[in-house]
C-alpha cells in the first residue's frame, strides 16, 4: 500500500523567508552581503543606537527553526550548522538537505535561504505528520558559501568535502580580521577544521532547492527545473603593466596605457563564452586603474 503524500506549509515557509530576509534588508537595494556580517559573525548592529542584538542573527534564527522541527543541532569546526533527525534504520547513511544563508552584496532574499528554510520546512512537516524516514535526515547551513567576506568561497562545503586549500587557512577579511578569529565567533575552530570533512558512506544523497539566478525558467514559463550540470568556477587575477604619464601632454603614439590594454582582455573574455564557446559564461567583475586619475594615463591595472 502506497504511503499517503503530505504537503508542506507554504504559508509558513513564505513567512520564514520574509523574516530571514528582513535581517539583511537594505533600503531599496536588496539585501546587504549577509556573508560579510552574519555568515561569519554571530552578532550584528541594528537600529540607530547601534545596539548589539545577537538574537536576531540569521544563524541563530536557522538554529531555532531547526530545534522547533525536532532536529538535534551542532556546529562543526568549519562553522557549518547541522541539524539531524535519526532514521528508523540507524545503519543507513543520512539524506542531507540544505544551502547557505550568506548572500552577495544587494542580493535577493531567496538566494541560498530558500534551500535552508525549505529543508527545515521538510523536517517540520515530517515531524508534524509523525513521519520518520528510514535514513537519518540532516539539514545543513554551509558557512561563507558566497565568499563575500573573505573572498574564499564555498568555505563550509569545501571543508565538508575535504577540499580546502592552503590559502583558506591564512584568509583575512577586509577589516584585517583572520578567518581563524571569525570562526571562533560562530563556534568553529580553524585548528580542527579538517574534522569537518564527511567521509564516504556518511551521506546517501544531498538535495538543494535553489532559485534560478538566470532568466531561463521564467522566460520559458517552466515552473521547476532539475539540474543536470553546474558551472565550474575559476577566478584569475590579472596584472597589466603600462607606464603612467600626463594625459594632456603625452602623444597617443608614445603611450603605454594599461587600461586600454586591459580593455582587450575584457573583450576577449567575453568572446570566450559567446563566440569561441570555450566556456559557458565569463565575467570581468572587478577592475582597478592605477593611479586612477582623470588626467593620468593608467600605468597599472
Amino acid at each position: 500500500m502506497a504511503t499517503p503524500s503530505i504537503n508542506i506549509n507554504a504559508t509558513r515557509l513564505n513567512r520564514t523567508l520574509a523574516e530571514l530576509g528582513r535581517m539583511g534588508e537594505t533600503s531599496g537595494h536588496g539585501l546587504r552581503a549577509r556573508g560579510r556580517v552574519d555568515a561569519l559573525w554571530p552578532i550584528r548592529r541594528v537600529g540607530s543606537e547601534g545596539k548589539i542584538c545577537a538574537e536576531n542573527t540569521e544563524r541563530e534564527y536557522a538554529i531555532s527553526l531547526m530545534r522547533q522541527a525536532g532536529l538535534e543541532t551542532r556546529i562543526d569546526p568549519a562553522g557549518n550548522i547541522i541539524g539531524r533527525k535519526p532514521g528508523s534504520n540507524p545503519n543507513l547513511p543520512a539524506i542531507a538537505l540544505g544551502s547557505h544563508t550568506d548572500t552577495v552584496p544587494n542580493g535577493g532574499k531567496y538566494d541560498g535561504a530558500l534551500g535552508v528554510l525549505g529543508a527545515i520546512e521538510v523536517a517540520q512537516t515530517l515531524a508534524e505528520n509523525s513521519r520518520t524516514l528510514r535514513h537519518p535526515l540532516e539539514v545543513i547551513v554551509f558557512t561563507n558559501e558566497e565568499g563575500t567576506r573573505f573572498h574564499r568561497w564555498l568555505l563550509g562545503s569545501r571543508a565538508m568535502a575535504g577540499l580546502l586549500e592552503p590559502e583558506d587557512y591564512t584568509a583575512v577579511d577586509d577589516e584585517g580580521v583572520s578567518l581563524e578569529r571569525r570562526l571562533v565567533d560562530i563556534g568553529g575552530d580553524l585548528s580542527r577544521i579538517d574534522r569537518a570533512r564527511r567521509h564516504r558512506g556518511e551521506l546517501a544523497a544531498y538535495f538543494e532547492l535553489h532559485i534560478e539566478q538566470g532568466p531561463t525558467l521564467h522566460q520559458t514559463g517552466t515552473p521547476l527545473g532539475a539540474v543536470t550540470g553546474i558551472t565550474g568556477r575559476y577566478v584569475f587575477r590579472v596584472e597589466v603593466q603600462g607606464k603612467a604619464n600626463h594625459a594632456g601632454t603625452t602623444p597617443m603614439a608614445s603611450r603605454h596605457d594599461a587600461l586600454a590594454a586591459a580593455s582587450h582582455i575584457v573583450l576577449a573574455t567575453q568572446r570566450l563564452a559567446s563566440e569561441a564557446e570555450i566556456c559557458r559564461v565569463a565575467t570581468v567583475g572587478n577592475i582597478k586603474a592605477i593611479p586612477n586619475a582623470v588626467n593620468v594615463v593608467p600605468g597599472e591595472m
